[in-house]
């Protein structure tokens, strides 16, 4: 499983992605599941404020696109 976060300076967005793999490593599932505004902030300030913020919101997604995938 993978969580990205692209953030773009010229659209000004900042785009949250979850691919989750099976066990040979093939993609099953991919989604964007949130996309915000981008303040243009550094690349070192944003992994800062991931590794101190609040992110159990991304784990919740990741729990529901689970179960529905495990269906």
């Amino acid at each position: 499983m993978k969580v990205f976060v692209e953030c773009n300076s010229f659209k000004k967005t900042e785009e949250w992605r979850v691919e989750i793999y099976n066990n040979l490593g093939n993609l099953i599932y991919e989604n964007k599941v949130r996309e915000n505004k981008y303040n243009g902030q550094s690349t070192i300030n944003k992994v800062t404020e991931l590794d101190f913020g609040d992110t159990s919101w991304i784990e919740k997604e990741i729990k529901k696109i689970l179960n529905q995938t495990n269906k």
